[in-house]
Formats: C-alpha cells, sequence, structure tokens
C-alpha cells in the first residue's frame, strides 16, 4: 500500500462517486476494497438501490449490456438524470474490453462515448464527469504464436487490441474536460513500471500485463490492486478541480 493511494482515499473520502460499469468494473471495486482495508479507512462502497449512507460513498450499478456499448451511454445517462442527480460529485462510466472488436466503429464510438459525458456535464455543473479508456485484453507472446502469425493465420487476441488501442488513442487526444481513468494505461504497466505492448501487421498497441489476469481479460488480485490505485488517482485528481 503506498503513501500516495492512501492519500488519494484520504481526499475521496467525503465524496460521492457513481461508477456505471461491468464484470472488469467489479474487479476494479474489489481492488479498492483490498486497498482501504490496508489503508485502514472506511469509504463504503454500494449497489446504486441499495442503502446509501448519506455522506461519502462509492456508489456502482451494472449498466447496459455487455457488446452493446452503446446500451451502456444510455442507461448512464438516464441514473445520472433521473436517480442521482445532484446527488454525486464525481461520476465515472467504463465499457468492457469485449465491447470493441476489430469489426466496430471505434471512431463513432468515442465520439458517441464522449458526447454523452460532455453533455451530461453540461447539465449537471456539479458533477464532474471522468472518461475511461477501455480495458484490454492479454495478447500472447511465445515461438508457436510466432510461428502461426508467419505462417499468415490471423491472430485474434492482438487485432481485438489494436481496435481498443485505437478507441483509447482518439479519447485521450480528445478527452480535456477532466481527468481520463486511463484504465488501458494501468493495465498495461507492469510492476516495474515497464510498458507491455506489441507491434502487429505494422501497427503497436498496448497489452494488459500477463501478471495482471487469470483468464487473458479480467482482473485478478495483483492487478486489480494496481488498476484500483490509478482509479483513484484519478479521482482525488477529479475532486480537486
Amino acid at each position: 500500500m503506498s503513501a500516495a493511494s492512501t492519500a488519494d482515499i484520504d481526499t475521496l473520502i467525503d465524496r460521492r462517486v457513481f461508477f456505471g460499469h461491468q464484470s472488469v468494473g467489479a474487479n476494479i471495486l474489489d481492488g479498492v476494497r483490498d486497498l482501504l482495508h490496508e489503508a485502514g479507512r472506511d469509504w463504503p462502497i454500494v449497489e446504486l438501490g441499495a442503502d446509501s449512507p448519506t455522506g461519502g460513498a462509492l456508489i456502482h450499478a451494472k449498466v447496459g449490456i455487455n457488446q452493446q456499448p452503446l446500451t451502456k451511454c444510455d442507461d448512464f445517462r438516464r441514473i445520472v438524470d433521473e436517480r442521482l442527480r445532484g446527488e454525486v460529485d464525481i461520476a465515472v462510466l467504463k465499457f468492457c474490453y469485449i465491447d470493441v472488436e476489430p469489426s466496430t466503429d471505434y471512431a463513432m464510438l468515442c465520439d458517441r462515448y464522449r458526447a454523452t459525458l460532455e453533455e451530461l456535464a453540461a447539465g449537471h455543473p456539479n458533477t464532474v464527469f471522468v472518461a475511461a479508456t477501455v480495458p484490454l485484453g492479454h495478447a500472447k507472446r511465445g515461438f508457436d504464436v510466432l510461428a502461426r502469425e508467419m505462417l499468415g493465420r490471423a491472430n485474434q487476441a492482438k487485432l481485438k487490441n489494436l481496435a481498443r488501442h485505437a478507441f483509447n488513442e482518439r479519447l485521450r487526444q480528445s478527452w480535456t474536460r477532466s481527468p481520463l481513468f486511463d484504465l488501458a494505461r494501468a493495465e498495461a504497466s507492469a510492476p516495474d513500471g515497464a510498458r507491455d505492448t506489441f507491434t502487429y501487421r505494422g501497427t503497436t498497441s498496448e497489452n494488459l500485463v500477463g501478471e495482471y489476469t487469470d483468464d487473458g481479460g479480467h482482473l485478478n488480485t495483483v492487478g486489480r490492486r494496481a488498476v484500483a490505485a490509478a482509479f483513484l488517482q484519478t479521482l482525488a485528481a477529479a475532486r480537486r478541480k
């Protein structure tokens, strides 16, 4: 547990945050619980609809349908407009890695995602809306992988990450309203600070660090702590604005 993470928690302890997510988001929340426990701090993490404390809390909900990311934008908008109007200081909407595939029109999706948050920000001036990059998958390495690629077989894991990376790069270049929760960058940053990347068909992409996942997509106990620390850091920066 770093002193920086403890300071971030202390900055957030009286804030009300809403986090719209799916399964990787649940991993991140588990990581936040880990860090709260180690810091000896109490910041309630409650599901939307449950009894919520009147003070600071991290409120969360599964929004929309996986592989239908625009439903997540619509659901998030409805919750903020109708159920949480004026009740949260910070709001974050996160897509899942399976929401962006090689066939996805990533530019359209990124622009719709950004527009959703910008429009909500205009209608809720007392809430800071934080954008998030799309999570990555882990593309394996090794001689057998290289051999298949040399035979001309498409590497689907790499193609999927290239699509996610294209979405993320567009978001990084266009999001300027508030801090960006760069989830993908956290997933691609090893504990020693090295960045995991690959180049495939002439394009470079970030890659989910193998140490952070057991199934190639979701975060294990090591990965969830690393990404949760980045999540708290971003929220704390949003709190200070």
